[in-house]
């Protein structure tokens, strides 16, 4: 399973876990494939973040992270980040 959440972040699983990870691009001097330098370039890199159980855990802790990553400076500023951030989860995993 693969769910993209925005443009940073995805869900995907396995048969044990669920994973959330960043989303990044490879850079021409990162990977060396067959020999040759930059051979990935360009191709999506996933950085996981974390590990959870359920899929419930998995959004809990998008939120969460976002949260913390937030520039919000006030307690009202929060809510909103809360909100926008929930509504983005919804839509990302809208049928």
């Amino acid at each position: 399973m693969r769910i993209g959440i925005n443009s940073l972040y995805v869900i995907t699983s396995d048969a044990d876990n669920y994973t959330v990870s960043t989303k990044g691009t490879y850079k021409s001097d990162q990977k060396v494939v067959d020999g040759k330098e930059g051979a990935k370039a360009g191709d999506e890199l996933l950085k996981a973040v974390g590990y959870v159980h359920t899929l419930e855990q998995a959004f809990r802790f998008l939120l969460q992270r976002q949260i913390r990553e937030s520039s919000a400076s006030g307690f009202k500023q929060v809510l909103e980040e809360v909100e926008r951030i929930e509504k983005e989860l919804k839509l990302a995993i809208a049928i």
